[in-house]
């Protein structure tokens, strides 16, 4: 059976401000730029990028430690996208750069966990792929 994830979002003022939330966690503030929004919250697009780096990390840390029992001490992943021009101003592509440290990891490694991690355990990764080129590099220290 599938399983059901929710999310509410309110207006919060009269502009575009909405309170989101999931149950059981803290209200986040979503906004967009002045003039349509007053920019007092993430927007829609900076959320994505957030969704698309916290999976692509949870996804390489679970296949670097599960999977192939190695410690990883640090991890970080930076994600940034080029916005199309012309409505609707979607990423035309997004780029993830991967710092990792993960002693007796080699490059190769890492290299089929970032496959594995794009192709099909990440879903948020896996919505967006078809629709939105994505570069992802790394940087392998330990």
């Amino acid at each position: 059976m599938a399983k059901e994830l929710c999310a509410t979002m309110e207006l919060a003022n009269e502009r575009v401000r909405f309170r989101a939330q999931v149950e059981g966690q803290s209200p986040i503030s979503v906004d967009y730029v002045p003039p349509l929004g007053d920019g007092q919250g993430y927007t829609s697009l900076e959320l994505l990028l957030i969704s698309m780096g916290s999976c692509l990390g949870t996804g390489i840390k679970a296949i670097v430690e599960g999977r192939m029992k190695k410690p990883v001490r640090a991890l970080s992943v930076r994600a940034s996208g080029t916005r199309r021009e012309a409505h609707p101003t979607s990423f035309e592509s997004v780029r993830l750069a991967l710092r990792l440290d993960a002693p007796g990891l080699e490059p190769a490694e890492l290299e089929g966990a970032i496959r594995a991690a794009e192709g099909n355990v990440c879903p948020v990764l896996a919505m967006v792929k078809g629709n939105t080129r994505l570069d992802i590099s790394y940087e392998l220290n330990g």
